[in-house]
């Protein structure tokens, strides 16, 4: 079995983004989001893991691209920002709906400008905090053959679907089908594992964060309104 495992490293493929010098940036990462979007099984079988620095990175590029040109939809699309903020103003009382309406355009304009500037770091952060996640779930189902750089590699070069993100409407929806559908059967090929394992693994902090994700956001809006109703005295007594 060992014999086996090894050679299967040595036949093991390096990514078009790695050959990226030689094929020209573009081309690699055309071809590596390719592979990820349409053969995710196929590709992540074949690659080799030892390289999970250079898959974060393409995650990175394409998920910071995708997230900054989001951010200017956000700021366009202001009957959005008013769809989330409106259990916000129910808080605030009387007065509230109208002082929610009166800071909106501000509202918009900053969480958009702060969301386009952050945009690498919360990548980073979701990217990597993603990996841990799904290889803590491959841990206790004893399912991770191959250590954590194979299940950060995949994250890394799944996360290359987020560029998607710049698409207005449906990039949200599309990236967060696509993204979760790639990591299923990317992990499966990459660690060796059950079809059911991959998707417990990758679904489980998936759904938590869609639980749970929204009520921070919405806490964070609810105290920033309330700042400026204390410093205007706008509201009802």
């Amino acid at each position: 079995m060992a014999a086996e495992a090894e050679g299967t490293e040595a036949s093991a493929l390096e990514a078009p983004w790695v050959e990226r010098r030689r094929l020209g940036l573009v081309a690699a990462w055309r071809e590596t989001f390719r592979l990820v979007a349409f053969k995710p099984g196929a590709f992540f079988e074949t690659l080799k893991i030892d390289r999970s620095g250079t898959a974060a990175l393409f995650g990175l590029v394409s998920g910071s691209i995708g997230l900054f040109i989001a951010s200017f939809w956000s700021a366009l699309n202001r009957l959005h920002w008013w769809d989330a903020s409106r259990d916000v103003a129910l808080q605030l009382g009387p007065g509230g709906s109208q002082m929610v309406d009166r800071y909106l355009p501000y509202l918009a304009t900053g969480f958009s400008l702060a969301e386009a500037l952050t945009a690498p770091v919360k990548v980073l952060v979701g990217l990597f905090l993603g990996a841990v996640a799904i290889h803590a779930m491959l841990v206790l189902l004893r399912a991770h053959s191959r250590g954590f750089d194979a299940t950060l590699t995949v994250v890394g070069y799944a996360f290359g679907l987020t560029l998607l993100l710049a698409l207005p409407v449906c990039g949200f929806p599309l990236v967060a089908v696509w993204l979760l559908v790639a990591l299923v059967f990317g992990v499966q090929a990459a660690q060796r594992c059950a079809l059911w394992q991959s998707a417990v693994a990758v679904l489980t902090p998936g759904l938590l964060v869609i639980l749970f994700g929204i009520r921070p956001w919405l806490a964070g809006m609810f105290t920033l309104v309330k700042t400026f109703q204390l410093a205007t005295g706008a509201g009802g007594q």
